[in-house]
Protein backbone atom coordinates (compact mmCIF):
# COMPACT_ATOMS: atom_id res chain seq x y z
CA UNK A 1 0.00 0.00 0.00
CA UNK A 2 1.41 3.76 -0.73
CA UNK A 3 1.14 6.28 1.55
CA UNK A 4 -1.36 8.79 1.70
CA UNK A 5 -1.52 12.27 2.46
CA UNK A 6 1.20 13.10 5.57
CA UNK A 7 3.01 10.08 5.57
CA UNK A 8 3.68 10.02 1.91
CA UNK A 9 4.83 14.09 2.25
CA UNK A 10 7.21 12.99 4.95
CA UNK A 11 8.76 10.17 2.89
CA UNK A 12 8.81 12.84 -0.15
CA UNK A 13 10.85 14.82 2.37
CA UNK A 14 12.77 12.24 3.53
CA UNK A 15 14.09 10.83 0.38
CA UNK A 16 14.81 14.86 -0.89
CA UNK A 17 17.12 14.86 2.49
CA UNK A 18 18.84 11.46 1.68
CA UNK A 19 19.82 12.73 -1.81
CA UNK A 20 20.42 16.43 -0.05
CA UNK A 21 22.98 14.73 2.16
CA UNK A 22 24.17 12.13 -0.70
CA UNK A 23 24.98 14.51 -3.05
CA UNK A 24 26.64 17.08 -0.34
CA UNK A 25 29.01 14.53 0.28
CA UNK A 26 30.14 13.12 -3.07
CA UNK A 27 30.63 17.32 -3.91
CA UNK A 28 32.50 17.63 -1.01
CA UNK A 29 34.87 14.44 -2.28
CA UNK A 30 34.96 16.25 -5.57
CA UNK A 31 33.00 13.56 -7.32
CA UNK A 32 31.24 15.69 -9.30
CA UNK A 33 29.75 13.00 -11.58
CA UNK A 34 27.93 10.87 -8.90
CA UNK A 35 26.99 14.78 -7.11
CA UNK A 36 25.61 15.55 -10.54
CA UNK A 37 23.48 12.37 -10.66
CA UNK A 38 22.40 12.82 -6.80
CA UNK A 39 21.17 16.59 -7.85
CA UNK A 40 19.40 15.13 -10.87
CA UNK A 41 17.61 13.29 -8.55
CA UNK A 42 16.63 15.72 -5.81
CA UNK A 43 16.12 18.32 -8.51
CA UNK A 44 13.53 15.50 -9.99
CA UNK A 45 12.12 15.14 -6.84
CA UNK A 46 11.96 19.29 -5.92
CA UNK A 47 12.40 21.38 -8.86
CA UNK A 48 12.73 24.49 -7.06
CA UNK A 49 15.54 23.17 -5.26
CA UNK A 50 17.92 26.57 -6.07
CA UNK A 51 21.44 24.13 -4.85
CA UNK A 52 21.18 21.51 -6.66
CA UNK A 53 20.06 23.73 -9.90
CA UNK A 54 23.02 25.55 -9.33
CA UNK A 55 25.50 22.64 -8.45
CA UNK A 56 24.09 21.17 -11.92
CA UNK A 57 25.15 24.07 -13.39
CA UNK A 58 28.63 23.98 -12.15
CA UNK A 59 28.84 20.63 -12.84
CA UNK A 60 27.90 21.37 -16.35
CA UNK A 61 30.18 23.90 -16.67
CA UNK A 62 33.27 21.55 -15.71
CA UNK A 63 31.77 19.20 -18.15
CA UNK A 64 31.94 21.79 -20.88
CA UNK A 65 28.17 22.35 -21.08
CA UNK A 66 27.50 25.84 -21.01
CA UNK A 67 23.99 25.93 -22.45
CA UNK A 68 22.95 23.09 -20.38
CA UNK A 69 24.29 24.99 -17.51
CA UNK A 70 22.46 28.30 -18.42
CA UNK A 71 19.54 26.55 -18.69
CA UNK A 72 19.96 24.91 -14.96
CA UNK A 73 20.79 28.67 -13.89
CA UNK A 74 17.82 29.68 -15.35
CA UNK A 75 15.51 27.43 -13.21
CA UNK A 76 17.96 28.44 -10.17
CA UNK A 77 17.20 32.22 -10.43
CA UNK A 78 13.43 31.79 -10.75
CA UNK A 79 13.15 29.91 -7.79
CA UNK A 80 11.89 31.90 -4.63
CA UNK A 81 15.21 32.51 -2.79
CA UNK A 82 18.10 31.94 -5.53
CA UNK A 83 21.28 30.93 -3.81
CA UNK A 84 23.59 34.39 -4.45
CA UNK A 85 26.23 32.46 -6.49
CA UNK A 86 23.61 32.03 -9.34
CA UNK A 87 23.89 35.68 -10.75
CA UNK A 88 27.46 35.65 -10.77
CA UNK A 89 27.76 32.30 -12.10
CA UNK A 90 25.12 33.24 -14.50
CA UNK A 91 27.73 36.23 -15.02
CA UNK A 92 30.20 33.52 -16.13
CA UNK A 93 27.43 31.85 -18.66
CA UNK A 94 27.25 34.98 -20.39
CA UNK A 95 30.97 35.77 -20.77
CA UNK A 96 31.66 32.25 -21.83
CA UNK A 97 28.61 32.91 -24.36
CA UNK A 98 30.49 35.95 -25.78
CA UNK A 99 27.74 38.32 -24.01
CA UNK A 100 30.29 40.98 -21.82
CA UNK A 101 27.84 43.38 -21.46
CA UNK A 102 25.02 41.10 -19.89
CA UNK A 103 27.98 39.57 -18.02
CA UNK A 104 29.32 42.92 -16.43
CA UNK A 105 25.50 43.99 -15.76
CA UNK A 106 24.97 40.32 -14.11
CA UNK A 107 28.78 40.43 -12.21
CA UNK A 108 27.53 44.02 -10.98
CA UNK A 109 24.22 42.68 -9.51
CA UNK A 110 25.58 39.88 -7.92
CA UNK A 111 28.19 42.22 -5.90
CA UNK A 112 25.98 44.69 -5.19
CA UNK A 113 23.73 41.73 -3.63
CA UNK A 114 26.78 40.21 -1.54
CA UNK A 115 26.80 43.98 -0.19
CA UNK A 116 23.53 44.41 0.61
CA UNK A 117 23.57 40.42 1.99
CA UNK A 118 26.23 41.27 4.52
CA UNK A 119 25.38 42.50 7.74
CA UNK A 120 26.32 46.08 9.16
CA UNK A 121 28.38 44.57 11.75
CA UNK A 122 30.89 42.67 9.68
CA UNK A 123 31.72 45.19 7.08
Amino acid sequence: LAAKGPARAEQSQSRVDSLEKAADAFWSEGKYGDAASSYQSLVALQPDHGIGLLRLATTSLLMGTTYEAKSFLNRALAVDKPPQECLALMGYVQLLQGNREKASELMAQAMNRARSDIRPETR
